[in-house]
C-alpha cells in the first residue's frame, strides 16, 4: 500500500482513540446532591463593625452567589445592641445547603433536566435583635428539601470571583468578612481552582485588596430562573 492510499487509514485510527488527556467541558453537567450545613459564624475583625443585622445581609449575600439552596437560613443571636449599631463580636447561626458532586461517578445528565429550585423569598431590610425576622414560607420549600436530600439533580461548575462590587455591596471594607468567610464556610462548599491574591490590612484601606476567584459547583439554572420578571 502507498503511502498516500495509507494516510486516510492512519488518520481515521488516530482520531478513533480515546482522548484521554482532554479536560472536562466547561458546560459539562454532572449528578449532584444537596448536603446541609448547620454552624456558627462570629465575626472579629479590626477595620470594619458590624451590626448582627449587617452581618447576617453580608453573609447571606455571600451564600446565595456562591449557589446555596434558596431555603437558607441566617438568624443573629446573642446581640445586645438594641438599636441595631455595630457591635464587637457580631454572631450569626447559619443553616445552609450545598450542591456536591455525585461520588456515584460523573454521570453527564442533560441540562434541560434542571429540577426548579424553590424561589427564595423577599428578604426584609432588618431584623428582630437576636432571632431572624418572620417571613412567609416559601411554597414546597420543606418538600424540595427532603427530596433533593437523596435525589440528584444537574449541577455545573462555574467560574465565580469575589472582588469589589463582586457581589455588588461587597466593598474594601468588607476584607478581613471575605476573609473569615473564606477560612471556615467557603470550604464546605464543592470548590477549585482557587486563586486567591486577597490583602487585608488592618485599620485602614489603603492597600487593601479584594481578589478571590474559583470555580464552584452549583446547579444548573433553570429556565424560570433564567426568565426576566414581568414585574
Amino acid at each position: 500500500m502507498s503511502l498516500k492510499a495509507s494516510l486516510p487509514l492512519f488518520l481515521a485510527l488516530l482520531l478513533a482513540q480515546p482522548a484521554a488527556a482532554a479536560e472536562p467541558l466547561p458546560d459539562s453537567v454532572v449528578a449532584g446532591r444537596w448536603k446541609e450545613h448547620e454552624l456558627s459564624f462570629t465575626y472579629s475583625g479590626f477595620t470594619s463593625k458590624y451590626s448582627c443585622d449587617g452581618l447576617a445581609d453580608k453573609v447571606r449575600l455571600l451564600l446565595r452567589t456562591l449557589g446555596a439552596r434558596p431555603d437558607l437560613k441566617v438568624a443573629t443571636y446573642g446581640c445586645g445592641d438594641l438599636y441595631g449599631g455595630p457591635t464587637e463580636f457580631p454572631r450569626v447561626k447559619l443553616r445552609f445547603a450545598t450542591l456536591e458532586p455525585s461520588t456515584e461517578g460523573a454521570t453527564a445528565l442533560p441540562a434541560e433536566s434542571a429540577v426548579p429550585q424553590p424561589a427564595a423569598t423577599a428578604q426584609p431590610f432588618g431584623h428582630v435583635i437576636g432571632r431572624e425576622a418572620p417571613r412567609l414560607p416559601v411554597p414546597g420549600a420543606a418538600i424540595a428539601s427532603e427530596v433533593s436530600a437523596v435525589a440528584s439533580l444537574p449541577g455545573e461548575w462555574r467560574k465565580l470571583r469575589f472582588d469589589r462590587d463582586r457581589p455588588r455591596t461587597l466593598d474594601l471594607g468588607d476584607c478581613e468578612l471575605l476573609e473569615q468567610f473564606r477560612d471556615r464556610v467557603l470550604p464546605l462548599f464543592a470548590t477549585r481552582a482557587m486563586e486567591d491574591h486577597t490583602r487585608c490590612i488592618p485599620y485602614q484601606l489603603s492597600g487593601t485588596s479584594l481578589s478571590l476567584a474559583f470555580e464552584v459547583f452549583a446547579p444548573v439554572p433553570t429556565a424560570d430562573a433564567a426568565r426576566p420578571s414581568s414585574r
